[in-house]
């Protein structure tokens, strides 16, 4: 697998919403799991909670953003077997695109990290996601930011579907 692929997507360090996770809360800093002192991160974990929280990002190359107009298990009749996620790509492309190096991106790193983490003091560890979903609380907040630019994440403006061309909002033609 080519390491350029892993460039598909910038770094992104955020702060978990309040609430969101019960304290102690440890943050992952170069690889290593501190005390969180307020600084934005790759990922939070709560040994209380047993959960670590981090940016989960799309399993196929081409895929910008998803969503859905009805339950994850609708039928949207335009679509391939009328599965009910609507995609929208990046520009020009038409197909998903296949993996594209995401268990080597460092988001994805510091989420496993910290998954193994949370393990070594409980029997088990949940992961919650950060999604590039437009229902997502921490995006909508803006505390989602590129690592290196400090630019917020934000959703596309006007986003299409691949398969039946509806927005966010509205509800697949018929």
């Amino acid at each position: 697998m080519k390491r350029a692929t892993v460039d598909l997507w910038p770094t992104y360090v955020f702060r978990p919403l309040q609430g969101v996770l019960h304290l102690p809360l440890f943050r992952y800093s170069s690889g290593e799991w501190i005390e969180d002192d307020g600084e934005p991160n790759l990922a939070f974990s709560s040994v209380a909670s047993g959960v670590c929280l981090y940016v989960s990002l799309p399993y196929q190359k081409n895929i910008i953003l998803s969503w859905l107009t009805t339950h994850w298990c609708g039928y949207q009749p335009k679509h391939p077997r009328g599965n009910a996620w609507h995609y929208m790509l990046r520009p020009g492309e038409t197909k998903w695109g296949g993996s594209w190096g995401r268990e080597s991106h460092e988001n994805t790193q510091a989420g496993d990290s910290g998954m193994k983490f949370i393990t070594q003091h409980r029997a088990a560890a949940s992961g919650l996601h950060i999604e590039l979903k437009p229902e997502d609380k921490h995006i909508a907040a803006g505390l989602v930011t590129e690592r290196k630019t400090g630019k917020p994440l934000v959703f596309p403006t006007n986003p299409m579907c691949m398969y039946c061309g509806c927005g966010i909002a509205a509800e697949v033609p018929e």
